[in-house]
């Protein structure tokens, strides 16, 4: 009777000393906090289930986790490009009858013309209207006659949308700048050699985003 009593005390004792597997470290045996259990060489003990890949830090020479290299942040996309402004002026000149300031169909194709071109810039800036005439008559009158051909000139321009309102300098120069020169001759000849002179020159300036 008391070998058998002292039997069960001795296999009581054994199973409080033996450790408890815990399944928190798969392939380790681990005490009831979860603490590897080693022996007396201090090496931490394996279950049946064990391999390398399953060692963790502290126990089998494994120092610490491998620390993922963090892949490299991808490089910030290139500014847009910095757009470039190609400047450029169109001209063109509308001719008119002796002693008249109205626009002839010539004159309207030619500013529908110089319009469509204008229209193939992104920006119009500054349109500058100059009415001339020839120099029969007095300078005053020359000098009236001029600007109401430069405001014709302005008013289809407005009327067509060819140019932004407020957009448009308007002058008259009579006489001052004429192309071309003619000697005296009978007066309807001389009409007729002067008509380069009866004209509106017209500058566009317009701009292009590159």
């Amino acid at each position: 009777m008391h070998k058998n009593r002292f039997a069960a005390a001795i296999a009581a004792m054994l199973v409080m000393a033996i450790p408890t597997l815990a399944s928190a470290l798969p392939g380790y045996l681990t005490d009831s906090q979860g603490v590897v259990v080693r022996n007396n060489f201090g090496e931490c003990w394996h279950t049946s289930q064990w391999t390398p890949e399953l060692a963790v830090v502290g126990c089998d020479g494994k120092i610490a986790e491998p620390v993922a290299m963090a892949e490299p942040a991808p490089p910030p996309p290139p500014p847009p490009p910095k757009l470039r402004v190609e400047r450029a002026t169109l001209s063109a000149s509308v001719y008119f009858d002796f002693d008249r300031a109205n626009l002839g169909s010539a004159a309207v194709q030619v500013l529908d013309d110089l319009s469509s071109r204008a229209k193939g810039y992104d920006e119009i800036g500054t349109v500058k209207v100059t009415g001339n005439a020839d120099r029969i008559g007095s300078d005053a009158y020359n000098v009236d006659l001029s600007l109401r051909r430069a405001q014709s000139v302005e008013g289809y321009l407005l009327d067509h949308q060819a140019a932004p309102a407020g957009s448009i300098q308007v002058r008259g120069l009579g006489e001052s700048e004429p192309k071309v020169t003619c000697d005296e001759m009978p007066r309807t000849a001389l009409i007729e050699c002067l008509a380069p002179n009866r004209r509106v020159d017209i500058d566009v300036e317009v701009n292009r985003m590159r």
